[in-house]
């Protein structure tokens, strides 16, 4: 009885563990991390979330590697006016059994202002694409990305190309 009760003692003044957050909690940090340093246009922090092996496949087939993808980002970064929005929602996931690789549909919705023809417009895009994380020293990154489809995109609420 007093070993029960110094037992029920115990695990009274224990704290419990912290859960341990899913994948899914994971990557969408990494995803909100990804969505800050864009905000913020930090090439630095974008690309470190990034492998040093990182590449694409475009929606037309194009190979783009680590270097090519990160000059696109630097173009995509320069013509950016607040206030920038970014919402990234995972619409499929698959984990392998040791928690290693993620495969992730994910939709990208991006809101920012852009200066075309002298003025200041709003731009919307929106796209689906497949991306492959891998886990290194305990956190995500992106490893590639391709099934780059549905890709919208509006002025100032109008449909352009």
């Amino acid at each position: 009885m007093t070993r029960t009760i110094a037992v029920l003692l115990l695990l009274t003044v224990v704290p419990a563990q912290p859960a341990k957050r899913t994948v899914r909690e994971e990557l969408d940090a990494q995803y909100e991390k990804l969505a800050a340093a864009h905000v913020r246009k930090d090439i630095t922090a974008i690309m470190a979330l990034k492998t040093d092996t990182f590449y694409t496949i475009g929606p037309q087939g194009e190979l783009n590697d680590r270097i090519s993808m990160e000059a696109h980002s630097r173009r995509f970064l320069e013509g950016l006016r607040p206030p920038i929005t970014i919402k990234q929602t995972i619409l499929d996931l698959k984990v392998s059994e040791h928690e290693l690789v993620a495969i992730v549909t994910v939709q990208q919705e991006i809101a920012r202002f852009r200066e075309i023809d002298g003025a200041s417009r709003k731009v919307e895009t929106s796209v689906v694409q497949r991306e492959t994380w891998v886990k290194q020293d305990g956190e995500w990154k992106l490893q590639f990305v391709d099934d780059v489809r549905d890709q919208k995109r509006l002025v100032d609420g109008e449909p352009a190309s």
